[in-house]
């Protein structure tokens, strides 16, 4: 006993209903398709074919069909496949027909179709091969995917338009999953890493590409996101670089994270202006030296620290004499020349880590922190020794320079503020002044 073909329809004995048009002698099967396959065609809002295979013609359409193509059912079943299809599609048609019949599940493709009235539309056609008792026949079901094609190019502009965007920003962009494994990047981002075009680094993963302590900090904060749910921007340095980071969690349908999308900027000469901008808000524009603001903003936490640690401070408040008369008679240049010279001297005298300021007009501070007793003797003594090393040498200048200094001096216990000390060594500069003229 042979075995049965799961594609063969066994067709009843030919009836009236089935005779009609015929080929070389054969009953047409329309009757069998129509009777058989009824429900389906009946409801389907997809296209239904019944084709002969050896030559295309069309046995039975459905009603999707007659619709579609703008044909009656007489007109629908005196054509073949191939006047369905655009001219330079139909060269295909033999061969996918031949790849239909033999394929045990069929075949899926897409192409173009034609009405009657000339217009066209995209199609996606799944074809497989039947028999009506003898006949080869291909059951195809057709679908207008011309709404997909247009979501689809809509999509593929906004892909294309995205990634534009995202490869003329200036920051890094990449797009990863969970595991850090890279599924967009931009050039920027490559450029960061080395590497001339994004395709050669689309799939590696995120933390086998930047050295190990900053991969072990990335997962880090990764997790943070995985976490929270929430974005994380944060700052650091690498490489001398200052960079900004913003991490953006990217979540599925059922809510969890399940991508993070992370931007980088380098803000290194922005951070570069600022720190410019805050020295020059806290820098005397002439002298070099701290101005008033800039010595209060350092010499207050330097207090703070002193009270919290028991450390020794020591103002120095001293006052360029004569001043006045220089303004006065030789002009404010030759003040501004004086005014220069005494913060070079001041610099020369004190130590670097000792903050020096201009707090205004002729009036300077120094504040030393943890000297000794005795130092502080050899620090004044070497102010006075290069006021006189330079007047003695002034072959050119029209002035002599002087100062006059008070010393107050802060100790662990004392509850004196800055404005204290400074108040304290005023008076005692002021005192040392007065002698100076008596």
């Amino acid at each position: 006993m042979k075995k049965s073909d799961p594609k063969r329809i066994d067709a009843p004995p030919p009836t009236p209903a089935m005779q009609g048009r015929t080929t070389k002698g054969t009953a047409r099967p329309s009757a069998t398709l129509a009777t058989r396959y009824r429900l389906i065609m009946d409801h389907a809002r997809d296209i239904i074919l019944f084709v002969r295979r050896r030559d295309g013609g069309i046995l039975e359409a459905n009603a999707a069909a007659l619709k579609t193509y703008g044909y009656t059912r007489d007109e629908i079943l005196r054509l073949t496949i191939f006047d369905l299809r655009i001219p330079k599609e139909r060269r295909q048609v033999s061969v996918q027909m031949e790849k239909a019949d033999i394929a045990p599940s069929g075949i899926l493709f897409e192409t173009v179709h034609i009405r009657k009235d000339g217009t066209t539309f995209p199609v996606e056609v799944s074809s497989r091969s039947i028999h009506i008792g003898s006949e080869a026949i291909l059951l195809s079901i057709v679908r207008d995917i011309a709404d997909r094609k247009k979501t689809e190019e809509k999509m593929r502009s906004s892909e294309e338009t995205l990634r534009a965007l995202v490869n003329a920003t200036a920051e890094a962009f990449f797009l990863m999953n969970t595991n850090g494994v890279l599924l967009q990047v931009n050039e920027a981002m490559t450029r960061w890493l080395g590497f001339e075009h994004p395709e050669e680094i689309i799939g590696k993963n995120h933390y086998d590409l930047v050295p190990a302590i900053y991969a072990a900090q990335s997962r880090a904060q990764v997790d943070k996101v995985l976490q929270t749910g929430k974005p994380l921007r944060f700052e650091d340095r690498r490489g001398g670089r200052h960079i900004n980071h913003v991490l953006y969690p990217l979540f599925d349908d059922a809510g969890r994270v399940d991508r993070i999308a992370a931007f980088g900027s380098d803000i290194t000469e922005y951070r570069r202006l600022e720190e410019k901008l805050h020295l020059q808000a806290l820098t005397d524009q002439l002298t070099g030296l701290y101005n008033r603001r800039g010595f209060y903003f350092l010499a207050e936490q330097q207090l703070k620290v002193a009270k919290r640690t028991g450390g020794k401070i020591v103002l120095f408040y001293i006052d360029l004499d004569g001043m006045k008369e220089i303004n006065d008679t030789l002009g404010h240049a030759e003040g501004d020349k004086a005014l220069i010279a005494a913060a070079r001297i001041l610099r020369e005298t004190f130590r670097e880590a000792d903050t020096i300021a201009r707090l205004g007009g002729d009036e300077f501070a120094v504040l030393a922190v943890n000297i000794k007793a005795e130092f502080r003797r050899t620090l004044i003594d070497r102010l006075y020794a290069r006021i006189n090393t330079y007047n003695a040498a002034r072959t050119r200048r029209k002035f002599k320079l002087s100062m006059s200094l008070g010393i107050a001096e802060f100790q662990k216990g004392n509850a004196a503020s800055l404005q204290d000390l400074i108040s304290r060594a005023d008076k005692l500069m002021y005192l040392q002044k007065k002698k100076k003229k008596g």
